[in-house]
């Protein structure tokens, strides 16, 4: 079996006109640290392969973050261009989303969100947990539980949150007739508690939104850049009605705004609308950079001659006045492109299968280190490159 795949694997390579590689690091049951690489490729027939090419073990000390893959010094990056491997370099687009979103500045709120929830439902709390669930039966809340907010899940605050913000009333009650949590009650009264509550709930079920949507499977490069962009889009939105304090795209916000009626002031948070912005801006700039090329790829047949790199614009001029392919001109980058003519169009054909061979997140390597704590257990926890997993008996 282990042959076969291998030998399946190298074929697939042999074959491929262009490739890139994935690679994350985690840490395993039994405190090693773990590297995955896969490869996607492309071969002239457009055909797509993501495959698992190597499960190490790394023995030696290793750094956590993002530092140890792209820094340009020591890390993975840095050793490429050392060996004289010149090519492209990209930070996962979904990581790097969610190191936006913990820029926020409202720690002290969701500090305040999980110290109240664990005081209900977190630790040896069985017996209160019980008797909060009992209150929201007789209660008939819009959620019967509030869940546990885990720091290492990126959406897990996102549904704390939303929940939380639900269930605040309910929550204060259950506190008073428990006769616990006094400083929590007293937070759950304050106004400006409420609007820090109410608008770090909405801005976070908007990061988780665009989060789910990078998760998204089968999608190309330029898809995913689209998200960031769509939501980049969003938030010049969301800071120029925050100056005039509407609440219209921040639905907690509104529905609070509604309650509370003269007593809510949202327009400071533009504030950190700005610095999401800011940093969204400082982190995606290797794919910002790759923006001429992605408009290419994904509206080749009316992006502007004089945008197009000059090795191009000659085929690209041929192209946009060919009725054959105006005709095509809708269809999915995917199938648009197999329609090409090597004798015609040899540089937009490089072109476009260069770009389809390009990993935009490591999420194939997050699912694969998902699988693995499936595989692995106290009894069955060492990982060796040798003898232990191999790729093949993962699900891939």
């Amino acid at each position: 079996m282990g042959s076969e795949v291998s030998g399946t694997l190298k074929g697939i390579l042999e074959k491929c006109r262009f490739y890139s590689i994935a690679l994350d690091e985690s840490t395993d049951i039994a405190d090693i640290s773990q590297l995955l690489i896969f490869v996607r490729t492309i071969n002239e027939e457009f055909e797509i392969h993501e495959e698992l090419l190597e499960l190490k073990s790394l023995e030696t000390s290793t750094k956590d973050g993002a530092k140890a893959m792209v820094g340009h010094r020591t890390g993975l990056v840095g050793l490429c261009k050392e060996k004289g491997i010149h090519c492209l370099f990209f930070h996962c687009i979904i990581h790097q989303e969610a190191l936006c979103g913990k820029i926020i500045r409202l720690s002290e709120t969701m500090k305040t969100v999980v110290n109240t929830v664990n005081l209900i439902r977190g630790g040896n709390k069985a017996q209160r947990h019980r008797a909060f669930i009992a209150f929201m039966d007789n209660l008939e809340g819009e959620y019967g539980d509030i869940s546990l907010y885990c720091g290492v899940r990126w959406l897990s605050a996102g549904n704390c949150l939303q929940q939380f913000f639900g269930l605040r009333n309910e929550i204060l009650a259950f506190l008073r007739n428990e006769n616990i949590g006094h400083e929590y009650q007293e937070k759950l009264e304050e106004i400006q508690f409420l609007n820090n509550l109410a608008f770090l709930t909405d801005l976070t079920s908007h990061l988780n939104a665009l989060n789910l949507k990078l998760q998204d499977k089968k999608q190309n490069i330029s898809q995913l850049y689209g998200h960031i962009e769509g939501f980049r889009k969003k938030l010049d939105v969301m800071q120029i009605a925050l100056n005039a304090n509407n609440t219209a795209h921040l639905p907690s916000c509104q529905q609070l705004k509604e309650e509370e009626e003269n007593d809510t002031k949202f327009s400071m948070f533009h504030e950190i609308i700005i610095d999401i912005k800011k940093e969204f801006q400082d982190r995606f700039q290797d794919f910002d950079s790759l923006k001429p090329k992605l408009t290419l790829f994904s509206n080749p047949m009316e992006i502007e001659v004089s945008e197009v790199p000059c090795d191009l614009q000659m085929e690209i001029s041929d192209l946009q006045a060919d009725p054959f392919y105006q005709t095509k001109k809708y269809d999915v980058p995917e199938t648009f492109w197999k329609l090409f003519s090597k004798e015609r169009f040899p540089k937009l054909l490089k072109f476009s299968l260069q770009m389809l061979s390009l990993f935009g997140s490591t999420y194939v390597c997050e699912s694969a280190f998902s699988a693995l704590k499936q595989i692995q257990s106290k009894t069955r926890n060492r990982i060796e490159s040798a003898s232990g997993i191999k790729p093949e008996t993962l699900p891939y």
